[in-house]
């Protein structure tokens, strides 16, 4: 719903553990009315596939190499419908270039990573796939990993909400408090296994 608000004609269904195959993607190319194509993979295991699909395509075809549904979404959010296939590619790119992006998820079992040391259903909190933070509360982990993505002059914060988010109206208030000159935008994105997914 998000993707398609903000420009996307075709969403392929895929997860953590069911990404889309060349074929399924190459379809979805097929089926877009247009004579060019952008694909956001938006999973870092989907990248080269979508770019296996786009040479087996008939269409021209580029791929936005996103790694993330955040990222993608960042990148979607300079998409601009009357402007050129290589104008939008390089807008997009640009933005995957300059994004950073989180998230917060359950542990699913004890482990140290990257330095942190986790238990088994704390929340742990990702910056740029890299662990920064576990806690057993949620708003503990969110605004650490909000404030390592708001440092250094970032004035948009992108959030959306997942299975066992926090209420958003708290969330929304310890963010502005701590962070008051930053626009947030917050999506009812309903992933699972991530309760927050943010970008900045």
């Amino acid at each position: 719903r998000l993707f398609e608000s903000l420009g996307a004609t075709r969403v392929i269904e895929g997860g953590q553990t069911m990404n889309p195959s060349t074929a399924e993607i190459v379809a979805a190319i097929e089926a877009v009315p247009a004579e060019e194509v952008l694909v956001l993979p938006n999973n870092s295991n989907v990248v080269l596939t979508a770019e296996q699909a786009a040479a087996l395509s008939s269409k021209p075809v580029r791929v936005i190499p996103s790694r993330s549904v955040q990222a993608g979404l960042a990148a979607m959010g300079r998409y601009i419908p009357t402007n050129s296939p290589e104008q939008n590619e390089e807008d997009m790119l640009d933005a995957l270039g300059s994004v950073r992006t989180g998230e917060v998820t359950v542990a699913s079992r004890d482990a140290e990573l990257d330095g942190v040391a986790i238990r088994k259903g704390a929340y742990l909190g990702l910056v740029e796939d890299t662990a920064v933070v576990a806690d057993d509360d949620i708003q503990t982990v969110a605004m650490e990993v909000v404030g390592r993505l708001l440092d250094g002059d970032r004035a948009w914060l992108g959030i959306l909400t997942g299975e066992g988010a926090p209420p958003v109206e708290e969330l929304l208030a310890a963010v502005n408090r701590a962070h008051p000159e930053v626009d947030v935008e917050v999506h009812d994105g309903g992933q699972p296994h991530y309760p927050l997914l943010v970008v900045a």
